[in-house]
């Protein structure tokens, strides 16, 4: 999810931000251009809007050549991105990958100014990806709520009702019981929950001198395969439903990531991207770019630390 997250908005931060026009080969620099900046009020986005100085209202700063925000920040809140709109991103890029001034005199901020493409021009992005989702595996289960029980023998309309389960797996709640049109009081439960068994001690006291033990097994459709023997000798069988007790691990994540544009006497071969001198420089992103360091920890898939460096260099300069 997270290297499909990435190269979505590497796409899209490529083609809509600004879009790309060629640059003359002789113009290496804008340094002595006579160059519009996002301070005159003029430049536009891709959206049609004025750029302005620091933070617009989805997070990108292109005067400080940074993108902060959520994940569908970045889309403009569109619709398909909906899913991941939880997640953090933070893009950074320098003057070669997106600059902050107009020198071609097109109204548009400058893309690899003085070059025909990205491929020489020194460009680079790093992006930096967070978030957390659900695990997959029930790692525990909490039974907290309200259940309706059914219980073998024509004894219904039963509830356990606000049952509390604690860390440690104590639990404590009510018991009620339906006659004719009302709900009554019947007496407390106190128990515990421990692996997927359930096992609560009824008292009807100070009402009634009754009392008895109910167990069950917890499992995502409910409370199942459930006992209840009482203090009169009673033995019943039991079901219960109303509460998800699936207690699912939140799992976080991270991913970091290293983008450069590739020098121009590079050449790709099999989806990577080599140096003249036959040295691996990284995997081809995008066509003109080449990744160059990826990070990544995962708490949930034991992910943790580098997952790719350049054998070239991970640095994002001097290429």
């Amino acid at each position: 999810m997270k290297k499909l997250l990435f190269s979505l908005i590497g796409i899209v931060f490529l083609l809509n931000a600004s879009p790309t026009f060629a640059k003359s080969d002789n113009a290496s620099s804008n340094s002595n251009q006579s160059c519009t900046t996002i301070q005159s009020g003029t430049l536009l986005n891709s959206a049609g809007k004025t750029i302005t100085t620091g933070f617009d209202e989805w997070g990108y700063n292109y005067q400080g050549k940074t993108f902060v925000g959520n994940y569908c920040d970045a889309y403009r809140d569109a619709a398909w991105c909906q899913p991941y709109k939880e997640d953090y991103l933070m893009m950074k890029w320098n003057d070669a990958w997106l600059s902050n001034q107009d020198c071609d005199g097109d109204g548009l901020l400058d893309r690899h100014y003085g070059f025909d493409s990205y491929i020489g021009s020194g460009a680079w992005l790093t992006n930096h990806q967070s978030g957390t989702y659900e695990g997959e595996e029930i790692i525990s289960w909490n039974v907290t709520g309200n259940w309706s029980l059914d219980i073998a023998g024509g004894t219904a309309n039963r509830e356990f009702r606000n049952l509390v389960q604690d860390e440690f797996g104590n639990v404590s709640g009510e018991f009620w019981w339906f006659n004719g049109s009302n709900w009554y009081y019947g007496g407390t439960l106190v128990g515990n929950v421990i692996g997927d068994i359930l096992t609560l001690h009824y008292d009807r006291n100070p009402d009634y001198d009754y009392t008895g033990d109910f167990m069950a097994t917890i499992s995502e459709t409910g409370l199942i395969n459930g006992t209840f023997t009482d203090s009169h000798g009673g033995n019943y069988t039991w079901i219960a439903t109303g509460v998800d007790a699936a207690v699912y691990e939140t799992c976080s994540w991270n991913y970091f990531v290293k983008i450069i544009a590739v020098p121009e006497d590079a050449y790709p071969d099999s989806g990577i991207w080599y140096s003249a001198d036959g040295v691996e420089i990284g995997p081809i992103i995008w066509g003109e770019f080449a990744t160059t360091q990826e990070v990544s920890n995962d708490s949930c898939t034991g992910d943790h630390g580098l997952l790719y460096k350049s054998p070239v260099r991970a640095g994002l300069g001097n290429w």
